[in-house]
C-alpha cells in the first residue's frame, strides 16, 4: 500500500481499486449503446426517413413538388375515366374484356361522384338542387341592379 505522509494521502487497497474498475467497465459498457444511439439520432441520417415524408421539413428538391404533381395528374386521369399505366390497351382486348373494363370504369366513376356528393359542399348543393328540381343556372345568374 502506498501512502504519502506529506500530503496526507493514504492508499485504498486493491479491493476498492478492483471495485472501482468493475463499476467503470459496467457503467461505460451500458452507456456506449446509448451514446451511439444519440449520436446516430443527432447526425441527421436517422431522421431522413421520418422528415422526408413531411412537406415542410423535407430535403427533397422543391419540397416534393414532382411527386405531388404526379399524384394530382393520376387523380385527374382517374376522375375523367382515363386509364393509367396499369390498364391494358383497349384495342388489344376482346369485346367481353372491353365490356368488363367499361363496367369497372363506370362503377369507379359512379363511386367517385358519390363520394364527391357526400364530402364536398358543391356536391351537396348540387344534390339538393337536383332533388328539389331547381335549375342551378337560373339561381347563379340572378343579378340585381340598384
Amino acid at each position: 500500500m502506498v501512502s504519502w505522509d506529506l500530503a496526507g494521502i493514504k492508499g485504498i487497497g486493491w479491493r476498492w481499486t478492483s471495485a472501482i474498475w468493475v463499476y467503470n467497465i459496467a457503467v461505460y459498457l451500458l452507456l456506449d449503446p446509448i451514446k451511439f444511439a444519440v449520436r446516430y439520432g443527432l447526425s441527421g441520417r436517422a431522421w431522413g426517413l421520418v422528415i422526408d415524408h413531411k412537406v415542410a421539413f423535407t430535403s427533397r428538391k422543391g419540397f416534393g413538388k414532382e411527386a405531388r404533381e404526379a399524384a394530382w395528374a393520376h387523380e385527374q386521369r382517374t376522375l375523367h375515366g382515363l386509364g393509367g399505366t396499369r390498364t391494358p390497351l383497349r384495342h388489344q382486348l376482346s369485346s367481353v374484356e372491353q365490356l368488363g373494363l367499361m363496367a369497372e370504369d363506370a362503377r369507379r366513376r359512379a363511386e367517385i361522384a358519390r363520394l364527391r356528393e357526400l364530402h364536398t359542399l358543391k356536391g351537396k348543393v348540387e344534390s339538393v338542387v337536383k332533388l328539389k328540381g331547381l335549375d342551378l343556372d337560373d339561381i347563379n345568374n340572378q343579378h340585381y341592379t340598384v
